[in-house]
């Protein structure tokens, strides 16, 4: 799911697994409860930071029960967002 006014960050686990992959990310932020109940994606989701030097922050106190309420523990700032496709036929 995109969030802010431009969509410059995305929530969630599988949006934030996908522009992970990607390389679009700036920031990952994962929360304790989101490492410890998805191990398997906290894993992947630091070794695709480490792949495209993407900062990874494990977020605290009152900030990780707002992640983990509203994006089930993972989000990400991003470093641009993708510009839509043209639709086929469209003149560039």
């Amino acid at each position: 799911e995109n969030v802010g006014a431009h969509g410059a960050a995305v929530a969630g686990r599988s949006a934030t697994l996908e522009a992970l992959a990607a390389g679009r990310v700036h920031e990952v932020l994962l929360t304790e409860r989101f490492v410890a109940e998805h191990t398997l994606d906290a894993e992947r989701a630091v070794d695709l930071a480490l792949d495209h030097a993407t900062t990874v922050e494990i977020v605290a106190g009152s900030g990780a029960s707002q992640l983990d309420r509203s994006a089930g523990g993972i989000a990400a700032q991003l470093r641009f967002v993708p510009r839509p496709a043209a639709p086929l036929g469209a003149a560039s």
